[in-house]
């Protein structure tokens, strides 16, 4: 019967787990052990499956900080647990045994606060409502000059410059450290004292040859495109503000991080994630098309973040043609141009093509978990082993006339549904197989008082 054993700080406990059974460890309610008060447990952390015989196994989840087992990391496959094994979770430590937990009590571990849960109980959210749609549709002018300036850069306004390092304040704001860096800004984690909250601050410095007010205005203007669009996908802005030189945005502070840091770390998106992932930047696209005509002009894997929810959110909609007019740029950030549709890269008018174009980009990047530095490589990318389908989807969305593209973002969702069926029967029949996948019963866990420990 495996137990998995933790330290209170006062004392250490075991629990239970059921026999078959699947346990997933994680920071929000929806788990069944919940990790309380630790940062770096993800959304989804891991899973312990128990089966039949009492054998068990470790799963890490695309967590965050990563799971190991006896000190060895696991990647995207499970491992078989041993008697006594250690496990770690970020911060949290863990022991499970298959039996005997007493000879175990004098084991250092981590103390760690638990909220043990029963699934039974546990209710799914109704899916959000979509607001009604109605049809505007917009072109853009993107200026060549601007997608592809001289080499004589701008330079911010000297007057007042302030330094961007801790402890700054700008506009009601004191920076506190740099959690990320664009190739037309910086993101600080900062401290808003008016309301006592931190936030993530996007902080963008202007060109010398432009007057700072007209550059403001000229933001307020595209951020009221998305501003009253009440859509689940949309990240929306607390604040802007303008400072000396710089120009800032205020926004939730998303410990789960961006697209593009899941990539860097694991490579290849599961093809669940991905489908999952796929489905929601494209209702978004076209729910915003639908709605106030709006263009996203940006997408690439920074540009989608994730909250604590782990749900998915496009941030910077619509305000690349103006970063690329007013802003200075960062030469060491990375450069998303491979995103950048044929008409964009060419410097004629931009639509709705021109973000299903990066969606095609995103969608192979996410397939094969690599990049092609500044330049997307559509050969390779349609030669990328996957389900004919989804490399059906890239070749149809990366075309590089915009008439030969898939024209609407319902026929994507079309095929993005189709492969999300395909793919839950083909993990339905892999489950027929297991028995432990059979028996899903509530964790009913039963805790054990064992030995007074000292702390670490």
């Amino acid at each position: 019967m495996p137990y998995l054993i933790y330290c209170t700080g006062d004392e250490k406990e075991a629990f239970e787990l059921n026999t078959p059974s699947e346990t997933t460890f994680g920071r929000t309610s929806d788990n069944d052990v919940v990790i309380l008060e630790d940062s770096s447990i993800s959304r989804k952390h891991c899973l312990i499956r128990v089966f039949e015989d009492g054998s068990a196994s470790i799963e890490d989840l695309g967590s965050r900080n990563g799971t190991s087992l006896d000190g060895a990391q696991l990647d995207d496959k499970p491992l078989q647990i041993n008697d006594g094994s250690m496990v770690k979770l970020g911060n949290a430590e863990f022991i499970v045994c298959h039996s005997d937990f007493e000879k175990y009590a004098e084991r250092d571990l981590r103390p760690v606060k638990l909220k043990i849960n029963d699934k039974a109980s546990t209710q799914q959210p109704a899916p959000p409502q979509q607001p009604p749609s109605t049809i505007m549709v917009e072109t853009v002018n993107i200026d060549k000059s601007l997608v592809f300036p001289s080499s004589q850069q701008g330079s911010a306004i000297s007057p007042d410059n302030l330094t961007l390092s801790k402890g700054t304040e700008i506009g009601g704001y004191r920076l506190i450290r740099e959690i990320g860096e664009s190739f037309y800004g910086k993101t600080f984690l900062a401290y808003q004292k008016s309301v006592d909250r931190t936030v993530a601050l996007k902080v963008f410095s202007i060109l010398q040859d432009h007057d700072q007010a007209s550059a403001f205005d000229s933001l307020k203007k595209e951020l009221f495109k998305t501003a009253n669009v009440d859509h689940p996908g949309i990240m929306h802005y607390f604040d802007c503000g303008m400072q000396s030189n710089h120009i800032f945005l205020s926004m939730p502070y998303l410990s789960e991080g961006n697209l593009a840091a899941r990539i860097a770390k694991q490579g290849n998106i599961p093809l669940e994630q991905m489908l999952d992932i796929a489905t929601r930047t494209a209702e978004t696209l076209n729910a915003m098309l639908k709605i106030s005509g709006g263009l996203h002009l940006s997408l690439n894997p920074s540009n989608i973040v994730f909250n604590d929810n782990s749900d998915m959110l496009l941030c910077e909609y619509g305000i690349k043609p103006w970063k690329m007019k007013f802003c200075i740029k960062n030469e060491s950030a990375t450069n998303w141009s491979r995103y950048d549709s044929p008409e964009i890269r060419n410097a004629e008018s931009a639509s709705h093509l021109s973000d299903i174009y990066s969606f095609g980009v995103l969608l192979s990047e996410m397939l094969s978990g690599l990049s092609a530095g500044k330049q997307f490589d559509r050969e390779a990318a349609l030669g990328i082993k996957g389900s004919p389908e989804l490399v059906e989807l890239i070749r149809m969305t990366t075309e590089e006339s915009p008439a030969l593209r898939a024209q609407t973002y319902e026929a994507i969702l079309k095929v993005l549904q189709h492969l999300r069926k395909k793919h839950a029967r083909s993990i339905h029949a892999g489950r027929a197989q297991d028995p432990a996948r059979l028996i899903k019963p509530p964790l009913q866990i039963r805790k054990i008082a064992i030995k007074h420990q000292s702390q670490r």
